[in-house]
């Protein structure tokens, strides 16, 4: 005869804990987060472009600003 097991999920919380179906769901549930999980993981290197400051006011700015908004743009109308 097989082995009583419990109809249960230890994924959804009403599982026993017991049974060889709920000791393998556990099993599995340790490997994924050793393997998949931030645990022992180690963090990944991101590289951010860099933004720049203002030599007048000191303001930092995006690096895709070409000027800083303390500068007002000079127009001059030509005929």
């Amino acid at each position: 005869m097989s082995e009583l097991t419990c109809r249960g999920s230890v994924l959804f919380g009403n599982g026993c804990n017991k049974c060889s179906k709920c000791l393998k769901e556990l099993e599995e549930m340790r490997n994924n987060i050793n393997t998949q999980g931030r645990v022992n993981k180690e963090p990944e290197e991101v590289f951010y472009q860099t933004g720049w400051v203002c030599p007048k006011c000191g303001g930092v700015n995006a690096p895709s600003v070409p000027r800083c908004p303390c500068v007002p743009i000079k127009y001059e109308i030509t005929y």
